[in-house]
């Protein structure tokens, strides 16, 4: 009997530790529930979505002040359609070089000019001499005759020299540089002192058609337009274009250009047509496209691809169409693409 009750009591005890241990694992089960969902961080709304097919970020108004997002209407402009074309920053050495030729013959026609007035002059006068009264000898009026002949062509090996510059000027730079270069004009010295840059523009060869207009752009390696002035067209072409060619005129200051750089020049071509100046500081970039922020709502905002195939000054021609009289985010877009790739990384999370 004994036995039999203290089976009993190590079976009650041992059911008690059981149910003592199974409560307090329940227990420890819950308080780490309760400990991982304090530490699980707070997760914020979303802000973008889908509408019509554009992705759309909401920001209240505190939010947009707070970020220095700051809502323009777009510019109108007339514009006319730009042609790109192949361009590179001319090396004048061989120009300053043809300029010291064209100064060397000059002077040696000046002096062998010079000289031949004396001989002239002496000529006559012995002549004039032999004739009279024979003061002087035939011999001397023969020295005289010789001297006048040598400075005679000393004149023609000079002109010579000068002609043959003015060619090949004429051959390598056309008629304007070379009116330019002989002259010693001021638009030669702007170049010669590198204040202004000549920049050799070549058409494709299925342009030959398009005449060259008055003014252009010159869009240097950062992306900035520098006015271009039409000089005059290049009597020779690009090797590796084999297009038409012209010259052109920029000024130095600020274009960070050097002779030999390539550039991309813009002509303008056809009819001038309205349209919209998105101003680089509204573009922000992504998988290599252009985007802008245009304000469908107060605090509604959707991203718009911008066309970057006609730049201007300041940012892109779009054609009215785009702007459809809204306002867009000039300054602080990049908060707006910072808030859509939140989103996206917050997708990411709960797809795990």
């Amino acid at each position: 009997m004994k036995s039999f009750w203290k089976r009993l009591l190590v079976v009650i005890v041992a059911g008690g530790l059981t149910v003592g241990l199974v409560v307090a694992f329940l227990e420890g089960r819950k308080k780490a529930a309760a400990e991982a969902e304090r530490e699980r961080p707070v997760k914020a709304p979303t802000r973008v979505e889908v509408a019509n097919g554009e992705n759309v970020v909401t920001l209240d108004q505190a939010t947009q002040t707070h970020s220095g997002i700051t809502l323009a209407p777009l510019e109108m402009i007339s514009h006319r359609r730009q042609l790109s074309a192949y361009g590179a920053v001319v090396d004048l050495q061989e120009l300053t070089d043809l300029r010291n030729a064209f100064e060397t013959a000059q002077a040696q026609l000046g002096k062998a000019r010079t000289s031949r007035g004396v001989a002239q002059a002496d000529y006559e006068r012995v002549k004039a001499l032999f004739g009279r009264n024979q003061n002087v000898s035939q011999k001397t009026v023969q020295v005289a005759e010789g001297t006048l002949q040598t400075e005679e062509s000393n004149v023609q090996t000079a002109r010579a020299a000068l002609h043959a510059a003015q060619a090949t000027a004429l051959q390598h730079w056309g008629g304007v540089l070379t009116e330019w270069l002989a002259q010693a004009a001021p638009e030669f010295e702007q170049l010669r002192l590198q204040k202004h840059l000549l920049v050799q523009v070549t058409l494709a060869a299925g342009q030959a058609s398009i005449a060259a207009p008055q003014t252009a752009q010159v869009q240097t390696a950062d992306g900035r337009l520098v006015s271009a002035a039409f000089v005059s067209p290049a009597p020779r072409t690009d090797p590796k274009i084999q297009g038409r060619s012209f010259f052109y005129v920029i000024a130095a200051e600020g274009a960070n250009l050097l002779p030999g750089m390539n550039v991309t020049a813009l002509l303008p071509v056809g009819e001038p047509a309205a349209g919209v100046v998105v101003p680089a500081s509204a573009v922000v970039w992504l998988q290599g496209k252009a985007w802008a922020y245009a304000q469908i709502h107060p605090d509604r905002f959707a991203r718009r691809e911008v066309s970057t195939e006609e730049p201007v000054p300041g940012g892109w021609f779009e054609p009215p169409s785009f702007s459809t009289g809204q306002r867009f985010v000039v300054e602080g877009p990049q908060v707006l693409l910072s808030e859509e790739f939140r989103a996206q990384i917050s997708v990411g999370e709960e797809g795990k």
